[in-house]
């Protein structure tokens, strides 16, 4: 276990230099063998405790202890801003929304244990000892400072306050992480747009560890698999959903869910440099962008329109109804920041070239 003291006044200077500051110089500290290389252009409030070859590059971190070789780089905030048992003890409402079957949860909780104390409401003396479990893990796990464990590696967020990170955890673009633990080997998203092939090396064995769970790969395949029950489960687009739903079989009762981080993309009609008539192809696009042609497209092809004269048009949203309006736009009016964040780029074809042979590793073996 590493030792650790103040900063001299010398890697103070160099690290100011480098770009780094901190509310209180003597709040920090660091490994023995700590190196001024290890931070760049990044704020330091409160206690934060650097780890042996810990880095942090562009971020604020704010009360925390980073772990042993962890990687903290271009985040908004990591912070505890006060008093945190990180998500231990929090009750959560199961089985209905309704409320009356809550479930304290904590870090050592098992599915066993969670089943116990959703359905066994008949046996107070039972949940009251679980309940009283969940208590003593929050009591235990309660600090003022934050923890990052070994090996972690967390790039690209943006908040996450009041979070214990355990052993080699990887976030990476998460938007906001609070009151919580990610326990040791936890992961929250790679970059779909990173050109680093040790982060796409690492989505292949993700899907490899995933493969005895998968039924098989497949695109249009999946209409019938889904509205016949065939398949439980599919990532698909969400405009294809209401096709399906609406040719689901009588025992199938298909939703939509959209996970906390997603990818978002809009489709485009492009013109080819081989067009013969520009002109005639500018004005078929304009006519498509106009109300009545874009809101009859939108409601025959069941997919998000990113027109306002679409997602706008009263006639539209009541045709469609709130549950669909749900789906397809969600938090509308925060789309370009979302779209921004998390669309498909134009990959290099260096990078392009690698993710396909990875891609065909996968579905041979």
């Amino acid at each position: 276990m590493s030792q650790y003291r103040n900063l001299t006044d010398d890697e103070i200077r160099r690290l100011e230099a480098s770009g780094c500051s901190a509310s209180s110089w003597s709040d920090v500290s660091v490994a023995e063998e700590f190196r001024t290389e290890q931070l760049a252009a990044c704020r330091l409030e409160g206690r934060v405790r650097i780890g042996r070859d810990a880095r942090i590059y562009r971020s604020r971190v704010c009360n925390y202890d980073i772990g042993e070789e962890s990687l903290v780089a271009d985040v908004t905030a990591l912070e505890c801003r006060h008093a945190s048992s990180f998500g231990n003890g929090v009750a959560v409402a199961t089985m209905n929304e309704c409320g009356g079957r809550t479930v304290k949860i904590f870090t050592a909780l098992s599915a066993q244990t969670a089943y116990l104390a959703a359905l066994y409401r008949h046996r107070p003396q039972l949940v009251a000892a679980l309940d009283r479990m969940a208590e003593r893990e929050a009591e235990r796990a309660r600090s003022e400072v934050g923890r990052v464990g070994r090996r972690c590696r967390i790039t690209g967020c943006r908040l996450l306050r009041e979070v214990n990170v355990g052993d080699e955890v990887q976030l990476d673009g998460v938007s906001l992480l609070e009151n919580g633990t990610l326990c040791d080997g936890a992961r929250a998203g790679i970059d779909v747009n990173t050109t680093d092939h040790a982060d796409w090396q690492q989505a292949l064995q993700a899907l490899v560890d995933q493969r005895p769970l998968v039924k098989s790969y497949v695109m249009d395949e999946i209409y019938n698999m889904m509205e016949s029950g065939e398949a439980a489960v599919a990532a698909y687009y969400a405009g294809d959903y209401f096709t399906m739903c609406d040719a689901q079989a009588d025992s199938v009762d298909l939703q939509f869910y959209y996970p906390e981080n997603t990818n978002y993309f809009i489709d485009a009609m492009c013109i080819p440099t081989s067009c013969r008539d520009q002109e005639l192809a500018e004005c078929f696009i304009n006519f498509m962008l106009s109300r009545e042609a874009a809101v009859a497209n939108a409601e025959y092809i069941y997919y998000a329109s990113p027109n306002r004269l679409v997602y706008d048009d009263p006639e539209y949203i009541d045709d469609m109804g709130e549950d669909t309006m749900a789906i397809l736009y969600p938090d509308i009016g925060s789309f370009r920041d979302a779209y921004n964040r998390s669309a498909y780029r134009n990959l290099d074809q260096d990078t392009l070239t690698y993710v396909n042979s990875l891609w065909e590793t996968l579905k041979i073996n």
